[in-house]
């Protein structure tokens, strides 16, 4: 049975594939950072979501890659969602197939099989509905032959529960994402036909969702927390401050779940409200805040004087044409009083469109190579300026972190290494690729890396990042209090 319907559904996924440039970090290092708020979704490549790299980023999306360390988020498994579309497992398996068919065809490296296909009966075995049983002999020596053990396995674990069940979706996206974890790029991901749905929603703008307007962060080993209340958001007003740490979500304990696991709890209908757990510095007890949820529109451009209003400040929160033009028209209108300098601030910026991060850098590079390109066959592609250099007339600082990612990452080693600004922060992402989306039968879809990015030099920036020229940190302590040790390093950098 597998090898017709593979087939077939190999078919069927190629011809819904979109690609798209993003970020996610997702070895490699995690974009640790999440927008618990609601804004105009961007396009397809501007952005994406951790564990969903394909899905359009909006406010309420993680930006760049949201997950532990060292690999994509596998969720525990603790209950079947009731909300999920009833398969049966014979479908289920197809999805597998299929998802395993596009890994191991498309991925930009050469995929062997064999750990694939362990990596997803982890998966399967932790959401499979009934004894599981011995595992599927997977020699790794014959493709054909391991799909067929890993089949039989499959179906015979999934006996338990005849017919069209929830539980069967959740099996079979289990063992999906338990392949996304094998492979570990923070390009490659799998979102189930909800989050595809409302993806696809935020995009043409049919349905509203609504967040409390909070960044939150997550350093290894630790709970997540608030870096930044987002103007216009419900939290600052309900009584969240940065520097908080989120416990739990109605009640539910969130200590460890992934930062966009946490983001879709947080989110619902406009106007609903939602209880949060928090913990405080310096507080033994939580706190339990209600937060009325809103729609938060979120600037793609910030600017203003700061140094003694010496110095331009433009804070770019991805890549896209009308950012792009506003932050070279922010830039232009603050430049003459900016004597000292002139700061960009990427510390937040997920990604964007290859085109526009090429036209954005050749404002300020006049040659290159800006970095390469490389197809899976081994083919390279230098990137370069588009002619358009303008220049600026006074220093330039870029401001990064582990949430800078893609093409925010590719933007400032360019810049570092050819001397036009001094970074400062602390490590990127590594989060830097190309990727394509392919929509499975049942209306989830899987994002497959399919071409890489390097820096100027040809030197790797997927699952390594960038270091700054100058390593800033900033602690918990620093956030609750208000300070920005990041910028205030920059500021003086710049002699203001």
């Amino acid at each position: 049975m597998i090898p017709a319907m593979v087939r077939f559904v190999g078919i069927t996924a190629r011809a819904c594939h979109v690609p798209f440039f993003c970020a996610r970090g997702r070895g490699r290092r995690a974009v640790s950072e999440a927008v618990l708020a609601v804004g105009t979704a961007a396009m397809l490549l501007v952005g994406c979501t951790p564990t969903d790299v394909f899905t359009p980023r909006t406010s309420s999306d993680v930006v760049g890659a949201a997950v532990p360390q060292g690999g994509a988020t596998v969720a525990p498994t603790t209950a079947v969602d009731s909300n999920l579309k009833p398969i049966t497992a014979e479908q289920g398996i197809g999805l597998v197939a299929n998802a395993w068919l596009l890994f191991v065809n498309e991925y930009v490296e050469p995929m062997p099989h064999g750990p694939l296909l362990k990596a997803a009966w982890r998966g399967f075995e932790a959401a499979a509905p009934g004894p599981k049983g011995p595992p599927p002999e997977i020699l790794g020596a014959e493709a054909q032959a391991d799909i067929d053990a890993f089949e039989l396995a499959y179906l015979e674990a999934s006996a338990a529960v005849p017919g069209a069940s929830p539980v069967h979706s959740a099996a079979a996206y289990a063992a999906i994402r338990g392949m996304v974890k094998e492979i570990g790029d923070c390009h490659t991901g799998f979102s189930t036909p909800a989050q595809v749905a409302e993806a696809n929603q935020r995009q043409d703008g049919t349905v509203r969702f609504a967040g409390i307007g909070v960044r939150i962060k997550r350093k290894k080993g630790e709970a997540a927390i608030v870096s930044e209340l987002i103007a216009g958001g419900s939290a600052g007003k309900a009584g969240i401050k940065p520097g908080d740490a989120l416990a739990a979500v109605e009640g539910v304990d969130i200590t460890d779940l992934a930062l966009d696991d946490i983001a879709a709890r947080i989110r619902g209908k406009e106007g609903s409200s939602v209880k949060i757990t928090i913990q405080r510095p310096g507080e033994k007890a939580p706190r339990v805040i209600t937060v009325t949820r809103v729609a938060i529109s979120e600037n793609a451009v910030e600017s203003r004087l700061v140094g003694g209003d010496r110095v331009a400040y433009v804070r770019m929160n991805g890549f896209s044409t009308a950012a792009q033009d506003q932050a070279m028209a922010a830039i232009g209108a603050l430049q003459a009083r900016a004597t000292k300098g002139v700061i960009l601030d990427l510390r937040t910026n997920g990604g964007g469109d290859l085109n526009v991060y090429l036209s954005f850098l050749s404002k300020f590079l006049k040659d290159g190579p800006f970095g390469f390109e490389t197809s899976r066959k081994g083919d390279r592609i230098a990137l370069g300026p588009d002619g358009s250099y303008v220049g600026l007339k006074v220093p330039l600082v870029v401001l990064v972190s582990d949430s800078t990612a893609s093409a925010a990452e590719a933007f400032s080693a360019a810049v570092k290494q050819y001397g036009v600004a001094k970074v400062v922060g602390s490590q990127t992402a590594g989060c830097v690729g190309i990727g394509s989306r392919y929509g499975l039968q049942d209306g989830s879809a899987v994002a497959v890396t399919t071409r890489k990015l390097s820096g100027p030099k040809g030197e790797e920036l997927n699952r390594v990042g960038l270091k700054p020229d100058e390593v800033v940190e900033v602690t918990r302590e620093e956030l609750a209090a208000g300070r920005d040790p990041v910028l205030d390093r920059a500021v003086k950098l710049l002699g203001a």
